[in-house]
C-alpha cells in the first residue's frame, strides 16, 4: 500500500517465547508469516530463539514454506538445555563485559558456549541479540562490531 515491505519477523515478549514451548502457537505464526510472504511475493524469515532443536523447528516451519533465522543472545546465560535461564534467576544475564564479549565470540566462530554449569553447549545462530537496557549495552554492542570485524570469513 506504500511501497514498503517487511524484511523479517521477529515476535516479541510472550509470543516469542510460548511459540518454543506449544508448537500450535509457533504453527500459527509460521501461518501468519507464510501469508505474509504472499502478500508481498518475497521471501520472509521468521526470527526465532536457537536452541539445540534448531533442525526441529526449521523441519516445522518447512511445512508452510517459512524459513527461520536463529538468535542467540550475547549478554543472557544458557541452561543445560541450550534454553535461556529464566530472568527470575540470579546469574541470568550477563554483565560483566568480558562475560559477554565471550559468548559473542564463540556464536560468531560457531564455538559452543559455555552454560550455568560451566559445560560447553552448541547453539548453531544466524543472528546475535544484545539487550538495551543493560546502561553499557552501547559501548558493548560497539564491541562486539569490532569483535566480529575482526573474525577471518
Amino acid at each position: 500500500r506504500y511501497g514498503e515491505s517487511v524484511a523479517y519477523v521477529k515476535p516479541h515478549g510472550a509470543l516469542y517465547n510460548d511459540m518454543l514451548r506449544d508448537s500450535e502457537i509457533f504453527k500459527a505464526v509460521c501461518k501468519a508469516v507464510s501469508y505474509l510472504q504472499t502478500q508481498q511475493r518475497q521471501p520472509l524469515p521468521l526470527m526465532v530463539m536457537a536452541t539445540p532443536q534448531n533442525s526441529e523447528w526449521q523441519a516445522l516451519a518447512s511445512n508452510y514454506d517459512v524459513y527461520l533465522w536463529f538468535e542467540g543472545f550475547a549478554d543472557r546465560r544458557y541452561n543445560h538445555k541450550g534454553r535461556l535461564v529464566s530472568r527470575k534467576q540470579s546469574g541470568s544475564v550477563l554483565t560483566e563485559e568480558a562475560d559477554v564479549l565471550e559468548q559473542a565470540n564463540r556464536f560468531a566462530r560457531r564455538e559452543p558456549i559455555i552454560d550455568k554449569d560451566g559445560n560447553e553447549r552448541m547453539i548453531s545462530i544466524d543472528s546475535l541479540c544484545v539487550h538495551g537496557d543493560n546502561p553499557s549495552a552501547v559501548e558493548t554492542v560497539s564491541k562486539i562490531r569490532e569483535l566480529l570485524h575482526s573474525i577471518p570469513e
